[in-house]
């Protein structure tokens, strides 16, 4: 750095000097390092909906649900510490699903983020036995029909057993 300094009868004194600069952080809204993420949860899951966020001045977070802000209560617990936001559900119900959004702010501005909690039906065929599975010949073909709600977004995985044995796939 070069400075410039007049002295006495406007003689100019020229001199280089280093100086260090204390630490400053300077104001930034909030912005994420680590944005919501959508879930797929079976009704009576334990759900964490977490995001990472930075920013100077000092950050608040709010969620908010499609309905309106997400306040704590038994079975919500809202948590923020150290940059890190989780919206956490002791048991997810058919009541929680949808689009969460968390907020963050400070006095220089906002940001958010926003996911989707869908709902994983849980899938089950009901058992039946079929006696006369022992009356068919190896190799020879058996037509069943059987239906069950699913959710279109999930794998759907059927195993069917024939006398107590996995049947080929």
């Amino acid at each position: 750095m070069c400075c410039s300094r007049t002295a006495g009868h406007g003689s100019g004194i020229q001199g280089n000097f280093s100086m260090t600069l204390p630490s400053c952080h300077l104001p930034e809204p909030p912005y994420f390092l680590e944005s919501l993420e959508p879930m797929e949860v079976t009704a009576g899951d334990a759900v964490c909906l977490k995001c990472q966020v930075a920013g100077t001045p000092e950050i608040k977070v709010s969620w908010f649900k499609a309905d309106g802000k997400v306040r704590s209560s038994p079975t919500c617990k809202l948590e923020y510490s150290k940059g890190v936001a989780c919206l956490k559900l002791s048991k997810a119900s058919k009541a929680d699903v949808g689009e969460y959004t968390c907020k963050a702010e400070n006095r220089i501005g906002s940001a958010s983020s926003t996911c989707r909690l869908n709902n994983r039906i849980a899938t089950l065929l009901s058992t039946r036995t079929y006696t006369n599975c022992r009356s068919q010949s190896a190799g020879s073909k058996i037509k069943r029909r059987s239906t069950a709600p699913t959710n279109t977004t999930s794998a759907l995985r059927v195993t069917w057993l024939c006398c107590a044995l996995r049947a080929a796939r």
